[in-house]
């Protein structure tokens, strides 16, 4: 039994925090699992990563950051995701390509239809059985981000854009959750970390019949 299971969601929302009680969890349980996080699974990855979310918001345009993103999430798919599955593992993933649909598509713009042929063709048939969209209100997400760094990296691009970009953002992932009901559900992110986490762990316990226990 192996299942692809991804946190999404805007800026703030509490991903990180969230994956880690997750897979906390299922040591807990002692199901085997795969952490990975786009863009940064891989060596390739974190150079790439650094590329794309630090600096300036004007460094890269709306195409270059769809390509060099679907470029990390191709490497990833086939040197991570797909062992992993074929292992019999869980994939626990942070971020999938529905951050490209919203932050280049919604957000900057570009056509969802390109953006999703430029998926299908990196990823192909590899995609998460369920994707957990952690929602909360635009103000409420920055107000948490700003005095947070990653890695030692100021991961700043996507803060600097605006509250226009993110307000659109966040419309754009709760369209897709609308238009994927099988596979997108929404978690009300601006509850507590704890409770947060219980809703994340019930919705899995109850589409993969598993008895995942808190850890947060």
């Amino acid at each position: 039994m192996s299942f692809y299971i991804a946190l999404e969601g805007p800026d703030g929302a509490g991903k990180t925090t969230q994956m880690k009680a997750l897979a906390d969890s299922f040591a807990a349980a002692e199901l085997d699992y795969t952490l990975v996080r786009e863009p940064g699974a891989t060596d390739v990855g974190k150079q790439l990563r650094e590329i794309l979310l630090t600096g300036h918001a004007d460094k890269l345009d709306g195409v270059t950051e769809s390509l060099l993103f679907s470029a990390d999430r191709r490497h990833t798919i086939r040197t991570v995701v797909r062992p992993s599955l074929e292992a019999g593992k869980f994939v626990l993933s942070d971020r999938t390509y529905l951050t490209t649909f919203v932050f280049q598509g919604y957000g900057r713009g570009l056509s969802l239809p390109l953006l999703e042929s430029l998926t299908d063709f990196a990823i192909e048939d590899t995609r998460p059985h369920l994707m957990l969209v952690l929602d909360l209100p635009v103000n409420v997400g920055l107000a948490r981000k700003d005095p947070l760094f990653a890695e030692g990296l100021t991961e700043s691009r996507m803060e600097s854009v605006g509250t226009e970009f993110h307000t659109k953002n966040r419309a754009g992932y709760l369209d897709q959750v609308a238009k994927h009901p099988d596979t997108h559900l929404i978690i009300n992110a601006a509850q507590t970390p704890s409770e947060v986490h219980a809703d994340i762990l019930k919705a899995i316990n109850t589409r993969f019949n598993l008895n995942l226990k808190p850890t947060l």
